[in-house]
């Protein structure tokens, strides 16, 4: 039963992945005659992983990335031979996270889940923070090969993120409210 879930869960993130690539080539800015305009910033910024014969898309609004892997093989990162996982997705995000929008991936990237499937890849999926609060929709999923080579990387990275994050309540006010409300619904009878 576990495998069959282990499968289905990898099936899913796949077919998101699939999903959400095809929908950033949709929204994707062409010319008329077919093929994709970049302005000569963007060019620079995206030439390394052009001469590293990279396949990526990119944000058709900030023209960040959202997909990235390369089409005949894995490709390996800058350093290599990492004790697990986590140590190649941290080299990853140091090497290519500014392509997807960070600006400072260890304040802004932190690592929420790592999975194995039934072939030997790895799963990472990055949360994205700002002052250390999650961002909603900002994630990052880096999948590799057991031997740590990326076999692609995909996500939505939020930039311009600007919101006070000071508690407009103190403790002693957000629990009673949370109480009042909770023994509103019905949550908790008078007893407690």
């Amino acid at each position: 039963m576990r495998r069959i879930e282990i499968l289905l869960c990898c099936v899913l993130v796949m077919g998101a992945s699939l999903a959400f690539s095809l929908f950033a080539l949709a929204q994707t800015k062409q010319s008329p005659q077919g093929k994709v305009v970049f302005s000569s910033s963007v060019m620079a910024k995206l030439k390394p992983l052009v001469k590293k014969n990279l396949i990526f898309l990119t944000d058709y609004q900030t023209n960040n990335l959202t997909y990235l892997s390369k089409a005949d093989d894995k490709f390996y990162l800058q350093i290599f031979g990492f004790a697990d996982a986590t140590a190649a997705g941290a080299q990853f995000l140091k090497e290519y996270a500014k392509y997807f929008g960070s600006a400072d991936y260890k304040k802004e990237l932190k690592l929420q889940k790592q999975s194995l499937d039934m072939l030997g890849a790895t799963h990472l999926i990055y949360q994205q923070y700002y002052k250390n609060i999650p961002v909603f929709g900002g994630q990052m999923l880096v999948h590799m090969a057991n031997d740590f080579g990326i076999k692609s990387a995909s996500g939505k990275f939020l930039t311009k993120v600007s919101i006070n994050t000071k508690p407009t309540l103190n403790k002693t006010k957000a629990t009673n409210a949370a109480l009042a409300d909770a023994k509103k619904r019905g949550f908790l009878s008078d007893g407690l």
